[in-house]
């Protein structure tokens, strides 16, 4: 900041004053040039010299004007100096506000409560928060499981995470947990969580080379699938009586689930000559407006007897639907009925002919 004695500022004003000294000079050579003539005259005639006294108004002109000059300087000056005043304390405020907030800042916390100041909650509070957090956990994470596996295959390149990469068997389809390299769990020891999604009650994760193992439906357990195709989890309801276990393959949007079970009491299969109970092809989606209402039944989810079970029938149960955001890859679900009560629920997408191919490598049938 520059105050009123500052030495550029001076030399400024004088510098103002001495180029307006020549007109000042003019205007005092005017006014006192400013002499009647006829006066003159009448002097001169009368052989002596009158002085003649000038009107007070006349010679107050240039004293006026200097004084004009003189105000207007002082005035322009004062305004910049209180400027520069008035942002020097602006500046200082910032610096001497700081201990007044911080006195504040203490006087806040010496009035409030020790664990409002420390964070800490009651323990009741605490108790009741983290059951809120795991009721809320149980219930997101099979509805965030689909999206965590896109997730990372998209930041992959479209590749599996290293520590999920599958062996491929020999058909060429990955295999995460099969004989020629994955890895198994103990037998016979209850697992409660497949890749974080919950499993059902009392149910034993399964790789796929135990399952191909099984004793009852191991050789139900097919060994050819679509092309792309990575097994992704497995797993038997321990606490049912009869055989059973439930598989899953996954590419990409697309999910193949089969459930095998052995029961003692079969469902009853469809008349395959009777296609309008199943077939998909004859009706528009939504089904529940197109269907007949006494096919709605065997039309939901059809079960055919494996003597009548053929390529014919698989395209009767794949159909593409134009759902954005989705892909158009056939999809459908039907079951099918083995001799000795042996069953098998399809619920997936792929081609007919790949899904035909599929059930031909199951059951011994190849």
């Amino acid at each position: 900041m520059r105050g009123y004695g500052d030495s550029e500022g001076k030399h400024a004003f004088e510098g103002k004053l001495r180029r307006k000294e020549p007109e000042r000079a003019m205007r005092l050579m005017e006014a006192l040039s400013d002499v009647d003539q006829a006066l003159l005259e009448r002097c001169a005639g009368n052989g002596r010299v009158t002085v003649c006294r000038r009107p007070l108004w006349r010679s107050a002109r240039a004293a006026a004007a200097v004084l004009c000059l003189a105000v207007a300087g002082a005035a322009s000056w004062g305004g910049y100096q209180l400027s520069q005043m008035k942002m020097g304390s602006a500046d200082s405020s910032g610096g001497n506000a700081a201990p007044y907030m911080e006195e504040i800042r203490e006087d806040i916390e010496e009035d409030m409560p020790q664990d409002a100041v420390t964070g800490e909650a009651a323990p009741e509070a605490a108790g009741a928060e983290d059951a809120a957090e795991a009721g809320e956990g149980g219930e997101q994470a099979c509805q965030t499981e689909d999206g965590k596996r896109m997730e990372g295959q998209e930041a992959d390149g479209g590749q599996m995470l290293p520590e999920k990469e599958a062996s491929e068997d020999k058909n060429g389809n990955q295999d995460r947990g099969g004989a020629e390299g994955g890895a198994m769990g103990e037998e016979g020891s209850p697992e409660t969580d497949v890749d974080g999604c919950p499993l059902p009650p009392q149910s034993q994760k399964l790789m796929l080379a135990q399952a191909r193992e099984d004793a009852v439906l191991g050789a139900y357990v097919p060994t050819a699938l679509p092309a792309g195709y990575a097994f992704e989890e497995g797993h038997r309801v321990t606490e049912s009586q009869e055989p059973n276990m439930t598989l899953c393959w996954i590419r990409g949007m697309d999910s193949i689930t089969l459930h095998l079970e052995r029961t003692a009491n079969p469902p009853a299969t469809v008349d395959v000559e009777e296609t309008e109970s199943y077939d998909q092809r004859l009706y528009e989606v939504p089904y529940g407006e197109t269907v007949p209402e006494e096919y709605r039944q065997t039309f939901d989810n059809p079960v055919f007897a494996v003597e009548d079970f053929n390529l014919e029938i698989v395209k009767s149960r794949m159909k593409s639907y134009d759902d954005q955001g989705d892909t158009d890859t056939p999809r459908g679900n039907f079951s099918v009925l083995y001799e000795g009560g042996v069953l098998i629920r399809f619920n997936g997408r792929g081609t007919a002919e790949e899904i035909w191919e599929m059930f031909c490598s199951m059951g011994g049938q190849e």
